[in-house]
């Protein structure tokens, strides 16, 4: 039976609701099962595919929360994110299908993730399998089945108007998939040598909203099996790297990931004299984590921007217009903030 300390600690590591895991079957073991290692492919091409922190949402990285269930995981996702201070909205299932859904182009090129495919559009959201990881199921939760079934027709009819081929309705891998596995095997196995380490990031993605300090979260891939998660901070913010690490490397809730380097850069570069920082003021402390038998690092960097008062009230205004909660507004971007020209 799950206790009432367990399902505080899964809101903070899944970002789910207390409402929602209130009410759910609390037969469940306390912590956070690894996927499989077909759940895991669909999960890491997902995670890696979406390029979270290209604008500003209500969640880090545009995802509210994630839910391990039975033969699937659910991915919630935001409704829309904003492209920059005073810029235009994105609708993050529109922006999700068009990353993940595989095309092939006239010169055989191919698009999106290769062997990923629509299995059906429910009352839960779109269904996602890969042909060749078929045990793992990815739903992806947001927009009601009507407007799911109205993306899915305009990205198909896009994707037709530029001459390519809509591959994610085949049976079967299409030429361009075939072609792309020929010719990329290695990186393929490369990227399923390390899904492990993403999966277990996207079962855990509310600890980017619950753990951190950070205003701005963004990550990318490095192609030596590298995943980097960048969070930025305030300047009068203090990383809590510390509190972070600590839930991570939890050793029931946490996935299996040892510290492999530390730079800690916390207690350099203060403000000058009389508390005044300085113009180029920024800091950064970078932890790498890994599990020693397996491949795959997360590199976390936190860093403490220099002050840019002008700029902190438009990056607030583009936080609530996406729809974040005011509580963890007021934590990461206090309204006191000073907004004075003084840089």
């Amino acid at each position: 039976m799950e206790s009432h300390e367990d399902r505080r600690l899964r809101q903070t590591y899944t970002g789910d609701s207390a409402w929602y895991l209130a009410r759910t079957v609390q037969s469940r073991e306390p912590g956070i099962r690894a996927a499989s290692a077909d759940q895991a492919l669909v999960e890491h091409h997902f995670l890696s595919e979406l390029h979270g922190g290209f604008a500003w949402a209500a969640h880090p990285v545009s995802i509210r929360a994630t839910r391990v269930l039975t033969g699937r995981t659910e991915v919630l996702l935001d409704e829309q994110a904003f492209s920059g201070r005073g810029g235009h909205s994105y609708d993050i299932a529109e922006h999700a299908i068009c990353r993940l859904l595989p095309t092939g182009a006239t010169d055989g090129e191919l698009g999106g993730v290769r062997g990923l495919r629509v299995r059906r559009v429910d009352d839960r959201g779109l269904h996602l399998q890969l042909l060749h990881a078929s045990t793992g199921r990815l739903v992806l939760v947001g927009p009601t089945r009507e407007r799911w079934h109205g993306l899915l027709k305009a990205h198909r009819q896009l994707v037709i108007d530029a001459g390519c081929s809509p591959l994610w309705e085949l049976p079967q891998q299409g030429a361009a998939e075939i072609k792309f596995a020929a010719e990329h095997g290695s990186y393929e196995a490369s990227e399923a040598g390390m899904s492990w380490l993403t999966s277990g990031l996207l079962r855990r993605i509310g600890l980017w909203h619950t753990a951190s300090n950070a205003y701005c979260t963004r990550y990318w891939q490095r192609g030596d099996q590298t995943m980097i998660w960048e969070l930025r901070h305030l300047y009068r913010a203090r990383p809590m790297h510390d509190e972070f690490t600590a839930l991570l490397r939890s050793p029931l809730w946490g996935p299996p990931l040892t510290i492999w380097k530390q730079h800690c850069d916390c207690h350099s570069r203060r403000p000058d004299p009389g508390g005044q920082p300085h113009p180029a003021y920024q800091r950064q402390c970078t932890f790498e984590y890994h599990h020693p038998d397996r491949p795959g690092v997360l590199q976390v960097r936190f860093r403490t921007m220099e002050p840019q008062k002008r700029d902190d009230p438009g990056v607030r205004a583009a936080l609530e217009a996406a729809g974040a909660d005011p509580g963890w507004l007021n934590r990461v971007l206090p309204v006191h903030v000073e907004t004075s020209d003084a840089a």
